[in-house]
């Protein structure tokens, strides 16, 4: 039996009640509510039951013989709401969790000034949490309020923090505000943090996608219905199955069943009816993987990443098993390839979004030393993963590049062999018993401009000769006399040494781990 709410919720005047999902029951006026909100507006116009036909129903409840209905907040969050809308004391809402949920809850029942009143205390916090407004007015496609805690978050430089309302906000959505705090905030009037420009035929702009939806190909203009090629066009099978591109594909009811019980219920369902067709949010060169997959047929050859992708995020939603497990090793084998089309930071967004943690591991190696921020943005929206995701991919290649410094902050990384070979190597070591080579300066200055230097980098032929012909004009020129260090001997201990190098570097790279969570599709 749900509890009543306090003042002003609770008066003899009301005639009806709003039930909140841990059972407090507020008393409310329908006139204030359909003042207030488009949404009861409608709901409320709409024909009510009778008391009998309230009594039958579980969904249509009485309280205090007034009708009750039953929404998916909590009670806190109500209360908020309402004072908003009632002409009484505005609630504080002093912090974010306050603001967000009040926020959501102001949009979802169309509430134009409580959504005003909420929006605006969204910005006063800007100054305090601006990387959490920022996420915040994201979550909810508020492009004013993004692009003003943008700017906070760029005056403060806090675009590296890391806050929990990044794993609510897509991929894209942040790449947008590290490329705006990249560029110092240079852009142009039409940047836009909220929504991304799509590729393909015909470039649109569109809403970022939210985390638990896949980007799908939609056609330029609609197209007449035409029947898929064989074998998903034979008259006998029993259930058409119509793709957003109107293609349609007749598959029997067999193979659905064993193939998909989710595709199968939803047909048996129709089946019962005497209707046979199906429509699927996704394109037919998707669906054709899928059933070609399902099918006893040859294997699909699917050479696109994204195809992949969307394949797999569609046999997962449909319960595709068989298809799932092909999908997934054809992303897996993409792990250690290095073809134009696997973008290293989209294949690592791909592996989070299925919670493939090798593969994530092996692309965020593969990215190290790649421009992150210059992958396509519109490719990472169309994905599906958080913010977070890329924000642990760019920590994860700080920590790399900071962990490599150890290599110029002393000799003890060296193993005891190669550091006596070093300190043996010069003939100037009689006046210096530890002197290193007379190259050594020279070629760990070199190593050290590149910032974070490449293992193929800092044994590269070129490269060593490079540093020899600087090193022994130093030399000259300070009128030292060496006659060890540039000899035969001296190059192949500099080209031993470069081995050595490069060996320190990979192995103090493979100590940094990839942190990771679990997508919230995988839990």
């Amino acid at each position: 039996m749900p509890r009543p709410a306090g003042p002003p919720f609770d008066g003899n005047t009301a005639d009806i009640v709003i039930c909140s999902l841990d059972d407090v029951a507020f008393k409310l006026h329908r006139v204030i509510l359909c003042i207030a909100s488009e949404f009861f507006k409608d709901m409320l116009s709409l024909p009510q039951p009778s008391t009998d036909e309230r009594g039958s129903s579980a969904d249509l409840l009485e309280f205090d013989g007034l009708p009750s209905v039953r929404v998916s907040e909590q009670s806190d969050v109500l209360e908020r709401l309402f004072r908003l809308c009632y002409p009484v004391d505005d609630p504080p809402l002093q912090t974010m969790g306050e603001v967000r949920s009040t926020l959501e809850a102001a949009m979802k029942y169309q509430m134009a000034e409580a959504i005003k009143i909420t929006k605006r205390r969204l910005l006063a916090l800007a100054r305090n949490d601006p990387l959490r407004v920022y996420a915040v007015a994201c979550c909810f496609n508020l492009e004013e309020e993004a692009s003003v805690a943008a700017k906070e978050v760029l005056k403060q430089n806090a675009h590296e923090d890391y806050v929990d309302e990044l794993e609510d906000i897509s991929i894209g959505a942040y790449h947008r505000l590290l490329s705006y705090c990249e560029r110092r905030g240079r852009v142009r009037d039409q940047y836009k943090f909220t929504i991304h420009r799509t590729s393909g035929r015909g470039t649109s702009v569109t809403s970022t996608p939210t985390l638990d939806a896949v980007a799908l190909d939609t056609p330029d203009a609609a197209l007449e219905p035409r029947a898929a090629l064989d074998p998903f066009n034979d008259p006998e099978a029993e259930v058409t199955l119509v793709t957003a591109d109107g293609v349609e594909f007749r598959v029997f009811k067999k193979i659905l069943q064993f193939s998909s019980p989710v595709l199968y219920s939803t047909a048996k369902e129709l089946l019962a009816s005497d209707r046979t067709t199906v429509h699927v949010a996704e394109p037919s060169r998707i669906l054709d993987i899928l059933l070609r997959l399902c099918y006893p047929v040859l294997e699909p050859d699917i050479e696109d990443l994204h195809d992949i992708s969307i394949a797999l995020a569609a046999a997962e939603k449909y319960n595709m098993q068989r298809a799932s497990q092909v999908l997934r090793a054809a992303l897996a084998s993409r792990r250690d390839t290095s073809s134009a089309d696997s973008d290293p930071v989209v294949l690592y967004a791909m592996a989070c979004r299925f919670d493939m943690r090798d593969l994530a591991v092996a692309a965020a190696r593969r990215a190290l030393r790649t421009e992150i921020m210059r992958s396509s943005v519109s490719e990472l929206d169309t994905i599906g993963v958080s913010g977070g995701c890329l924000y642990r991919l760019l920590e994860y290649q700080r920590r790399c590049k900071s962990a490599i410094r150890s290599i110029f902050n002393g000799t003890d990384w060296i193993e005891s062999d190669m550091l006596a070979r070093l300190q043996d190597c010069c003939s100037l070591q009689v006046y210096h018993p530890t002197r290193n080579p007379c190259w050594y300066d020279e070629y760990m200055s070199c190593i050290g401009e590149q910032g974070w230097p490449k293992v193929e980098m800092v044994q590269d032929d070129l490269f060593l000769l490079t540093v020899l012909e600087s090193a022994e004009k130093v030399q000259r020129m300070n009128y030292s006399s060496c006659s060890s260090c540039f000899d035969r001997r001296g190059t192949f201990l500099l080209i031993s040494f470069s081995k050595c190098v490069a060996k320190a570097i990979e192995a103090l790279e493979k100590k940094v781990t990839l942190k990771w969570t679990v997508p919230p599709q995988a839990q």
